[in-house]
């Protein structure tokens, strides 16, 4: 929904496809985390799955599948929504004057 919004917002797909790209890339190459099959052999940091903390680290499904992923997603989501209604009643402000 965040990539969808972020379209919507910008009309640009390759930002979307940018933005995408390094999220993987940070979740692999940098922080270690393994992203469907694929999986950096030395990340720059070698994160462990502590099996206490599953539901804010993601488990086996990884960082997606974590509370604070999922917060920061929605905080995403929220900030998208607000930029599309501001322009919205920006619009209508000046078609009023």
């Amino acid at each position: 929904m965040l990539y969808s919004l972020i379209y919507y917002f910008y009309g640009n797909m390759w930002l979307v496809v940018g933005i995408s790209t390094l999220n993987n890339f940070f979740q692999t190459m940098v922080f270690g985390s393994k992203l469907d099959i694929l999986y950096a052999i030395n990340p720059l940091f070698k994160l462990r799955i502590i099996e206490n903390t599953i539901i804010l680290n993601g488990g086996n499904y990884g960082f997606e599948g974590g509370i604070f992923y999922t917060i920061l997603y929605l905080t995403g989501v929220l900030f998208m929504l607000y930029k599309i209604n501001s322009e919205k009643v920006a619009e209508r402000n000046i078609k009023l004057n």
